[in-house]
């Protein structure tokens, strides 16, 4: 491929589009074709494409892109800190953060 990025950015740019198109075409048919021509056209080659598109339209399995143990419930944890006001303040503000960003 002549193009200059390594095949798994290539891979992901035509699957960036591709996803989109999905969501918010009306004729999928239509829009998987000029998806295919703008990128052909960009300099990747026709038979890249049409893999990248058949993969996409005819996907292996269950392929989940979030793993479902993301999703088992949590273990409560402790941690142990000397007293001080500062780790005091920083490990309040940490475990926020933390329960927010895990939740």
């Amino acid at each position: 491929m002549e193009i200059g990025h390594s095949r798994k950015v290539d891979t992901h740019t035509i699957l960036g589009a591709l996803h989109r198109a999905k969501r918010i075409a009306t004729n999928w048919k239509e829009e998987v074709k000029i998806i295919k021509q703008l990128f052909i056209k960009s300099g990747y080659p026709a038979k890249f494409v049409n893999g990248v598109v058949y993969d996409f339209e005819n996907p292996r399995g269950e392929e989940l892109i979030i793993p479902v143990h993301w999703f088992d419930e949590r273990s409560k944890i402790g941690i142990c800190l000397p007293f001080c006001s500062r780790s005091e303040v920083e490990s309040k503000r940490f475990m926020k953060k933390l329960n927010t960003y895990t939740k």
